[in-house]
């Protein structure tokens, strides 16, 4: 005698979904902090940069 397959309800497929977009919500979200992170990052160097390069300046004789 054959076994036969599970096949999924539309229900079941519509939880997978659900979760799967919930993973991808989470994913989106911690991608967006990741990003401004860097940006600050980027921001802060820039700043340290410029004020170094403005010291330096009035190091020159």
């Amino acid at each position: 005698m054959a076994e036969t397959a599970f096949v999924p309800s539309v229900q079941d497929f519509d939880k997978k979904l659900a979760e799967a977009d919930a993973y991808l919500q989470i994913l989106i979200d911690q991608l967006k902090l990741f990003d401004e992170k860097i940006k600050d990052c980027k921001e802060d160097e820039s700043r340290r940069v410029r004020h170094d390069r403005f010291i330096l300046s009035f190091d020159i004789p």
